[in-house]
């Protein structure tokens, strides 16, 4: 990172950390003070993990090595009630972990064995006028994470910043706030991405990009709780080049991955009947990327929901979608998973989840040295089962059990040419397994 660059950096990564979001708990009563609540969360939890470095038990070079976990965490949300001119929103909430592994001295990270930044996230929304048929909300998120080295060749991990900032201007036709059934609304993001305190030798910088985000979106709400929407977005990014390995693992200068995708949807989404939800969308895509392959072709999501109230909801969904990413140009994700949830008399539950994510990487845009390694595709099966108590709505204790395997035949070689295997070199492989157990509590106040 250049010098002009690290108090840039550092502003918003102070930023960051102070706007955190976590809006996965039921909200509690909360403290008033005058026009402002706050809510309070804490999170604890405690657990193992099978494969916390995603290896491969194909590998000689770094052997599965299991962890014990301990997260901690806790944040806070504050907003104004009775907001007529302005409205103020402000989430914050911050979850550490501490790690120890079973053996320690098969891994080549420190964060092996101390506490770390597991991940920060945050908003904050500012509203003028939210009532009014015109209003403007200003919004700025930000999300940091510290993430642990894989393999033997990735020294301490690496750290990740994303922020954005800008404003939605919104015209909401109509009397009663409430009652207004058509919305448009045009909205800009500046985004960033950067990856912080880290060797080039890990390749996790290709991933630093600048990003504008232009969307406007038509909203009908046609039922109650049922609406059409028109969503058309189109993003200007600007990836840093940087330097990547040729065939032989010379330096050279990265491909230029430089793009300016559209996307435009149309759905419908809510509730059918009283039991019903719906989610349907569907439309077109073109990545339009400055050099090499672009994708260009249709999109969808399908996602519905059944409630047999109050003890029983099932759901299932799929997804079509298309990424950037570090690696190449784009991606193309098949996202497919079924759900349920059971609630048990006295407050219990039991949940679970079973999907699988098919990715799959164009060739254009990686680094050179993949030239002569297979297309690179990542069929990762995942399920995840929970049994919880929730003697009160802000207040929840469980185990969890979560599963990961990715069946990916793709690898790289760990010799002195990444593209080319010779005998006797070390090979990294994608694929690998990976089980956690966790016992929580969280309390969102």
């Amino acid at each position: 990172m250049s010098l002009a660059a690290q108090p840039v950096c550092a502003l918003v990564f102070i930023f960051s950390v102070l706007l955190l979001l976590d809006d996965a708990y039921a909200v509690g009563p909360g403290i008033r003070n005058g026009n402002v609540v706050l809510h309070p969360r804490l999170s604890l939890s405690a657990g193992y993990d099978s494969n916390f470095w995603r290896e491969s038990d194909a590998e000689a070079t770094a052997p599965v090595n299991p962890v014990k976990v301990f997260k901690f965490g806790g944040g806070l949300s504050l907003k104004n009630r009775n907001a007529n001119r302005a409205a103020l929103t402000l989430d914050l909430d911050a979850m550490g972990r501490y790690v120890t592994a079973d053996n320690a001295d098969e891994t080549a990270s420190s964060l092996d064995q101390a506490a770390a930044m597991d991940q920060a996230r945050g908003r904050l929304r500012f509203s003028l006028l939210p009532r009014k048929p015109i209003s403007i909300d200003l919004f700025a998120r930000g999300t940091y994470s510290e993430q642990p080295g894989v393999e033997l060749l990735k020294e301490d991990g690496y750290n990740r910043l994303s922020a954005s900032f800008g404003p939605d201007i919104r015209f909401r036709p109509g009397g009663r706030p409430g009652n207004r059934a058509l919305e448009l609304r045009l909205g800009y993001r500046f985004s960033i991405d950067r990856t912080l305190a880290t060797s080039t030798a890990l390749g996790s910088n290709r991933g630093d990009k600048n990003t504008q985000e232009l969307q406007l979106l038509t909203h009908w709400k046609f039922f109650p709780k049922t609406a059409l929407f028109i969503d058309v977005r189109y993003w200007m990014v600007d990836y840093r080049q940087g330097v990547d390995l040729d065939q032989d693992g010379n330096p050279i200068d990265g491909p230029n991955r430089d793009l300016n995708p559209l996307r435009a949807e149309l759905g419908i989404q809510g509730l059918l009947t009283r039991r019903l939800s719906l989610t349907l969308r569907g439309g077109y895509s073109n990545s339009f990327h400055d050099a090499g392959d672009s994708y260009g072709g249709p999109i969808a999501r399908a996602d519905i929901e059944y409630r047999f109230e109050p003890r029983l909801v099932l759901g299932m969904g799929y997804a079509f979608k298309l990424g950037d990413d570090a690696f190449s140009n784009y991606y193309t994700l098949q996202r497919g998973n079924i759900r349920f949830r059971v609630n048990i008399p006295g407050r219990v539950f039991i949940s679970g989840r079973a999907g699988i994510d098919y990715y799959k990487y164009s060739r254009d845009g990686a680094p050179s040295w993949t030239a002569l390694l297979p297309d690179r595709t990542e069929p990762i099966f995942l399920g995840r089962g929970e049994f919880g108590w929730e003697p009160v709505d802000w207040f929840k204790l469980s185990a969890a059990w979560t599963f990961e395997n990715n069946r990916s035949k793709y690898y790289y070689c760990l010799g002195e040419n990444p593209g080319n295997c010779f005998a006797g070199d070390p090979i990294d492989l994608a694929e690998y397994t990976r089980h956690t157990v966790m016992l929580s509590a969280t309390g969102n106040y």
